[in-house]
């Protein structure tokens, strides 16, 4: 595992699109800090790296296809479910990366606003059982901000894998959610009452409570558990796939 994560980041080391635009993400993690609540925080972050992930993950596949270089590391002895779990490996670091600056982020506009820390709910009393409480439930976003982000970065393998040109499959990633996805949701609300709800951008933008109903007054409630169950089985689903296609796909 280790040697597949050295091999994947060799590839980026100096490859500058790739830093780039993680040190946009940042910058832009960095300037909603200053604008975000203690309510809001995590859950804007989370369409930032929804955005600048899913770039990412999309550029970085698609130039390996457009270039050869995938097919030159195969050729090389580099197994194609070796390839996978390097991208697999490298994805997971991105998370860990993303889920400390945002914890970390979290925490300065915890004490901007006057809170100790930061719960969905909003700020929290730092005393006593209060300051607790608010710990869990600012470490329960993070993990929900991570499957979030992970979901989003399986999808975008799997686009980049059919579309393999980098153009056609960020529009894709980026149209889907707000485009296809409704068009399909409308036309089977047509059949069947309630399957809409369960695509899978639907399902993983319920894997954040939104803060903004809380603020107008909609109770929402958490987040339930078939939400976190169907989003695994998406997961698992867009990496069997992946994993179907990659093994017979012309590289």
């Amino acid at each position: 595992m280790i040697r597949l994560l050295r091999f994947e980041l060799a590839k980026v080391i100096f490859y500058k699109s790739f830093w780039i635009t993680l040190g946009l993400y940042f910058l832009v993690l960095l300037g909603v800090t200053k604008y975000s609540t203690a309510g809001t925080h995590i859950y804007i972050s989370s369409f930032i790296a929804q955005v600048f992930l899913g770039y990412l993950s999309i550029n970085l596949i698609c130039n390996e296809f457009e270039n050869k270089t995938l097919r030159q590391h195969i050729m090389n002895g580099l197994g194609r479910s070796e390839a996978l779990i390097s991208k697999f490996m490298l994805y997971i670091l991105l998370i860990l990366f993303s889920a400390v600056c945002v914890f970390i982020l979290s925490l300065a506009v915890g004490a901007q606003s006057g809170a100790s820390m930061l719960s969905g709910a909003g700020a929290i009393d730092g005393a006593g059982a209060s300051s607790g409480e608010s710990t869990v439930k600012l470490l329960l976003e993070l993990g929900q901000f991570s499957l979030r982000t992970f979901a989003y970065l399986s999808f975008s393998i799997l686009i980049a894998l059919n579309f393999k040109k980098a153009s056609s499959a960020i529009a894709i990633f980026f149209l889907w959610p707000v485009l296809f996805e409704p068009v399909i949701g409308w036309i089977l609300k047509q059949y069947v009452d309630g399957w809409a709800t369960w695509l899978p951008c639907e399902v993983f933008s319920r894997l954040l409570k939104s803060p903004f109903a809380g603020m107008m007054g909609i109770e929402t409630g958490g987040v339930a558990n078939s939400t976190y169950l169907a989003a695994l089985v998406y997961i698992i689903l867009f990496w069997a796939i992946t994993y179907f296609r990659f093994s017979k796909a012309d590289i």
